[in-house]
């Protein structure tokens, strides 16, 4: 009975770290700067959503942000402002 235990033990200890080892990670394929980028680009095209509930975002909503952002950000660009340097991550607002 011992030797059945002790088996069974071994074998699950063995195979945990092969399972382990084969699972990936789909977030390491990018670096935090490329994600604080698509987060930038994402507010700039009015595709971020501060509702948790509404993914993706509608229409209206969409609007809404690009207005947001004009108003706030591109006040002297015209109607469709370009990505700029205040839209990279880290930059003065």
């Amino acid at each position: 009975m011992k030797g059945i235990a002790f088996a069974i033990v071994l074998s699950t200890t063995i195979a945990l770290p092969a399972f382990a080892q084969g699972t990936s990670d789909s977030t390491q394929g990018r670096s935090r700067a490329e994600v604080k980028k698509e987060l930038a680009k994402s507010k700039h095209d009015g595709t971020y959503t501060k509702k948790n509930g509404e993914y993706p975002p509608s229409e209206q909503t969409v609007k809404q942000q690009k207005a947001d952002h004009a108003a706030s950000m591109h006040s002297k660009d015209g109607a469709n402002p370009a990505f700029d340097k205040h839209d990279e991550p880290g930059a003065a607002r």
